[in-house]
């Protein structure tokens, strides 16, 4: 195993932040609803990681159900060097691995919730 250590002085670390911080440019969504449904980086790794496991989750045990309590409309939207991605979210991952007997997803939105529906649907066409 290889390991790689690092010996920052105090002030390296907000020097390095500050460089990282300049390359990134994430713009700001016009109201707070727009902004939760926006994905950024933790999400998208998050999403990433979702459709990996249940991969492997559908090989060893399969049939289970997956629980989404903040479901919204199943799909999100990312901002890649300037430009709008949409992108599955979790309930949709999980329905289109067939990894789940069962999916419930938990939506207080109904037009939200709809559209939910509406691609859950046409998964199974």
């Amino acid at each position: 195993m290889m390991e790689t250590l690092f010996n920052l002085s105090d002030t390296q670390p907000d020097a390095i932040e500050d460089e990282v911080n300049s390359f990134r440019v994430v713009p700001r969504p016009r109201d707070t609803i727009t902004e939760l449904r926006e994905y950024h980086g933790w999400t998208l790794n998050k999403l990433d990681v979702l459709e990996n496991y249940f991969v492997l989750y559908r090989r060893v045990a399969g049939g289970g159900t997956f629980l989404d309590a903040f479901a919204g409309t199943g799909r999100g939207t990312s901002v890649r060097n300037g430009e709008q991605h949409v992108r599955d979210g979790s309930s949709l991952i999980a329905a289109k691995s067939g990894a789940f007997s069962r999916l419930h997803s938990c939506e207080t939105d109904a037009s939200n919730f709809s559209q939910l529906q509406d691609s859950v649907a046409t998964l199974s066409d």
